[in-house]
């Protein structure tokens, strides 16, 4: 998830961790993408989609990167 430019990464993170309940929890958080992962069970997971801070939600997936060199 990522937080609305407007909003200060600290400050983000501390409103989510109050705003969700003990069975979800903030696993990773970046300064660098101004954003965060976790585990939400549903329930706080739909209270993060309509938070206005919140500007995107992606679950996650696989990424893999390759190379390929010519000469």
């Amino acid at each position: 998830m990522t937080f609305k430019d407007d909003l200060g990464h600290p400050v983000g993170i501390s409103s989510v961790s109050r705003g969700i309940s003990s069975q979800s929890e903030v696993t990773h958080d970046w300064s660098i993408i101004n954003g965060f992962a976790g585990a939400f069970v549903d329930a706080d997971l739909e209270a993060l989609r309509s938070n206005p801070n919140i500007a995107s939600i992606e679950e996650d997936g696989l990424a893999r990167t390759q190379a390929i060199i010519t000469q």
